[in-house]
This record gives structure tokens, C-alpha cells and sequence, in this order.
């Protein structure tokens, strides 16, 4: 996340991009409840559901690269819990996964994420940067498994793209 192909940098751009998702999301639809989870070497939650745009801006402000890892796996496990009332019907549950890639440590995310098919909960990836082909085809596993999309972002308006991809 502290590289320079986004400027100022990864991390920067991708804390604009979740702001500006988190904004134009509770605009449009306020019933929404948005949770942010971290994850680098390790995974951890960092605000639980709400729709307090203040909390969730400044959580988002907040988010700090930890390491040089990226626990994908970890961070799935750590959204699953959010959804705290699965058994909840008509409700859609989605984890928006916010990453630059390279999934190097924790639970290994195909695994990860054999709950949610049970529960019905649909993981987005939203990645930016050049993906390693291992990244790539760890994200098509997953989306063969469960619903969701997949998009990579290799430059430009990280923000924009967001919004566009949702």
C-alpha cells in the first residue's frame, strides 16, 4: 500500500475511494449498514456495522498499512462476523473487498469462504494495482464458489471507479 503507482499512494488513494463509496452508498440508500475491516498480516475489525457517516469516514481515515502481508482469507473471516443476525431474510449481505493484492499469509481464502455461500453472502473484489496471475486466478476461484464481481483498477480515478463498479 505504500507504493506510487496511485498518487500520493495506494493507501491514500484507496481511503478516498472507500470515503467516497461509503458517502454516495448512505446518500442513496441510509437503511445500509457498512463495517471496515483491515486486514494486512493480520486481519481485525475496525468499525462494526452502522450507518454513521462521521464514525465510518474517520475510521476510514484511520486505516494504516500494518506489515507487509496481506491476509485476505483473515480479513473474509472477520466481515463474515460482522453479520452478526444471518438468519435474517431479504437482507443483503456483502463484503466489498478493497484490496492492491498479493495474498501472502492467514487463512487461505478459498477456504475462508465456504461459509458465506451458506448464508447467501456475496464477496465484490474492487483491486487496483497490477495483480499478481496468482491473485487473479485466487479471485476467480472464490467468485466460482460465490456470488460477486471482480474488477481491477490500473490506474487513473480510484474514486470514480469505485462508483462506477457499484
Amino acid at each position: 500500500m505504500s507504493a506510487r503507482d496511485f498518487k500520493p499512494t495506494r493507501m491514500d488513494t484507496a481511503k478516498d475511494a472507500i470515503k467516497a463509496f461509503i458517502r454516495e452508498k448512505l446518500a442513496t440508500d441510509p437503511l445500509t449498514r457498512i463495517g471496515i475491516v483491515a486486514f494486512y498480516e493480520y486481519s481485525l475489525p475496525i468499525i462494526d456495522l452502522t450507518n454513521d457517516i462521521r464514525a465510518l469516514i474517520s475510521s476510514a481515515n484511520s486505516l494504516r498499512p500494518l506489515g507487509r502481508g496481506t491476509a485476505l482469507g483473515d480479513g473474509i473471516v472477520e466481515a463474515y462476523c460482522m453479520f452478526k443476525d444471518l438468519s435474517r431474510n431479504g437482507v443483503c449481505k456483502r463484503i466489498l473487498v478493497v484490496t492492491d493484492g498479493t495474498f501472502n499469509t492467514g487463512i487461505d481464502p478459498r477456504y475462508a469462504i465456504l461459509p458465506l455461500k451458506a448464508y447467501d453472502i456475496r464477496v465484490d473484489f474492487f483491486t487496483f494495482s497490477r495483480l499478481y496471475p496468482s491473485d487473479v486466478s485466487t479471485i476467480r476461484e472464490i467468485l466460482r464458489n460465490i456470488k460477486g464481481r471482480f474488477v481491477n483498477v490500473k490506474s487513473g480515478n480510484l474514486a470514480k471507479a469505485i462508483m462506477e463498479f457499484l
